[in-house]
């Protein structure tokens, strides 16, 4: 009875992940595509540019995109910058200054004293939504890391992205606008600027601003290819969590979990962390008990961001697999970055939503879910490559000291866990 709820009913309460076309689009792992996609997406925009983001750096990424941002305010587009309260890097009086520059921000979930619950619920999303008609998601924030690979303090990172233009851009613009007026986000408090600090803001954002237009130059015929590359994905479903209803509502956790439980012969996966939730775990089962084989893609200790969550993971490997799941481990010096999955090579999933407990019961996530065989045949390729510079887990050998070391921190999470 329980698989017949999921296999009929999930699909149908799932409402917030309408059906939509997507006339094209494609599936981006390049550095050099994202920002390319980034800067010309925006260049074209005539009305409305709507950015969520997770983490906001105030490098030279970061301060490009604002540079560029300010550009688009002072010509006349309506410019909202969602950014996650505790995480983003942009000071106070760079706030300040865009706001007097005209582009809108607002905050998701700040410190407050009435609301303690908000401190570890985060916004995870990764938006950007150009006249609801131009949309790029994923897991790349924006940041160095994300988009260099040299002169960098820590790991540069692997992403995939989906860039679409089509319906599912307009389906993501309603998300983001119900969000943008949620009792989830606040207004920044403004503060006073100093003469001397508003020159000095303004002259650092216009040598971004002529950085950005060397490189749009040099790079418009790259551009003019990757449009001509753009292929007819089909239908396209924005899914995301209720807003305001996390652990709620159903929401993209449902959406993963039924397609996953419904296969018949392969899921490949792709996850930065993986710690697999009880209903995660099912619903594998359930897949293998089909006679689908499922292959995941995570980080090795080579390749690892976050050392409590990898722990924690390769304390509960073995089980893993012993239940029947293949996992591969990323030996690149690099930190394997991208959230995606391809069921019996004709779903694709591309988001934000990670196979662990955070993004299941915590932060608000959003994926799309296709069904055209062209975008899970691109996908596939992206993480089969990842593959092919990983090892099967378990292969790589730990010395007695790292592996009381990770014993120890998996001790560690399993304890902030619970207090959570």
């Amino acid at each position: 009875m329980n698989r017949l709820f999921h296999h009929l009913l999930v699909p149908l309460l799932v409402v917030v992940a309408s059906a939509a076309w997507a006339d094209h689009g494609r599936v981006i792992s390049s550095i050099k595509e994202a920002a390319l996609v980034r800067l010309f997406m925006t260049d074209s925009i005539q009305s409305e540019l709507n950015v969520a983001v997770f983490i906001f750096e105030s490098d030279t990424f970061g301060l490009s995109a604002i540079a560029q941002m300010r550009t688009l305010a002072r010509r006349g587009v309506k410019v909202r910058l969602l950014l996650d309260a505790t995480i983003h890097k942009i000071s106070p009086q760079m706030v300040e200054y865009l706001v007097r520059e005209g582009v809108e921000i607002r905050v998701y979930h700040p410190f407050n004293f009435r609301r303690l619950s908000w401190i570890n619920r985060r916004m995870h999303d990764k938006l950007v939504i150009a006249d609801k008609q131009r949309l790029m998601v994923g897991s790349r924030n924006f940041g160095n890391g994300y988009f260099f690979r040299r002169k960098l303090k820590t790991k540069p990172l692997r992403d995939i992205e989906l860039y679409l233009e089509g319906q599912a851009a307009a389906d993501s613009n309603e998300y983001f606008m119900k969000m943008w007026d949620s009792g989830e986000v606040r207004t920044p408090k403004r503060i006073n600027l100093t003469g001397r600090q508003l020159r000095t803001m303004q002259h650092t954002l216009d040598r971004y601003e002529t950085l950005i237009n060397k490189y749009r130059v040099s790079h418009v015929a790259a551009f003019e290819e990757f449009q001509a590359g753009l292929k007819d994905y089909g239908p396209i479903r924005f899914a995301h969590d209720v807003v305001g209803a996390k652990g709620i509502g159903l929401g993209v956790e449902a959406e993963l979990i039924t397609a996953i439980r419904n296969s018949r012969y392969e899921v490949l996966i792709e996850s930065p962390y993986l710690i697999l939730t009880k209903r995660m775990e099912n619903a594998m089962m359930d897949a293998i008990s089909n006679g689908a084989v499922i292959r995941i893609v995570t980080n090795s200790h080579i390749s690892k961001d976050q050392e409590l969550v990898w722990s924690r993971y390769n304390a509960e490997r073995k089980r893993l697999q012993d239940m029947g799941i293949q996992i591969f481990e990323y030996t690149k010096p690099e930190t394997l970055h991208g959230k995606a999955v391809v069921v019996d090579k004709r779903l694709s999933f591309i988001g934000t939503y990670n196979l662990d407990p955070r993004s299941q019961d915590l932060n608000t996530e959003v994926i799309t879910a296709g069904r055209s065989r062209a975008e899970a045949e691109d996908l596939h390729k992206i993480i089969m490559e990842h593959m092919a510079d990983s090892v099967p887990a378990g292969e790589l050998k730990l010395s007695l000291a790292e592996r009381c070391g990770y014993r120890l921190k998996a001790v560690v999470s399993r304890i902030i866990r619970s207090s959570l």
